[in-house]
């Protein structure tokens, strides 16, 4: 899959004024099937936001990037588990570090979850 958008947004609080935020992104996708049970997927996003606006950083350009890997195993039809690997970017250091008040520009994390569907 892959996607590009390209959005505006356009806001009148003052009437006399008019604001206009953009903001834009790309994004890809890809599945391999290793067997029948297990699969290999991975995602790519880039996140553009010039005014910060949207990404709550208002007066700030910002760009953001993440990249994720998933390993998805499903031992029945109805059942799937998912591990996440993923790594966020940004070139302003806006991801928390620990509860003090320190941020970096990287963040790293991992998921662990399960899909069950019911008819």
């Amino acid at each position: 899959k892959r996607r590009v958008w390209f959005e505006t947004q356009r806001r009148a609080d003052d009437l006399a004024r008019f604001e206009s935020y953009e903001w834009y992104g790309i994004a890809a996708s890809a599945r391999y099937a290793l067997s029948e049970a297990v699969g290999l997927g991975g995602r790519f996003e880039y996140y553009g936001d010039p005014s910060g606006n949207t990404s709550g950083f208002p007066g700030n350009s910002i760009s953001l990037v993440t990249g994720t890997v998933t390993l998805d195993w499903a031992p029945h039809p109805s059942v799937v588990f998912k591990l996440d690997g993923r790594l966020d970017w940004s070139d302003k250091r806006i991801f928390p570090v620990s509860v003090r008040d320190e941020n970096v520009g990287t963040a790293v994390s991992a998921t662990l979850g399960a899909v069950v569907a019911t008819n």
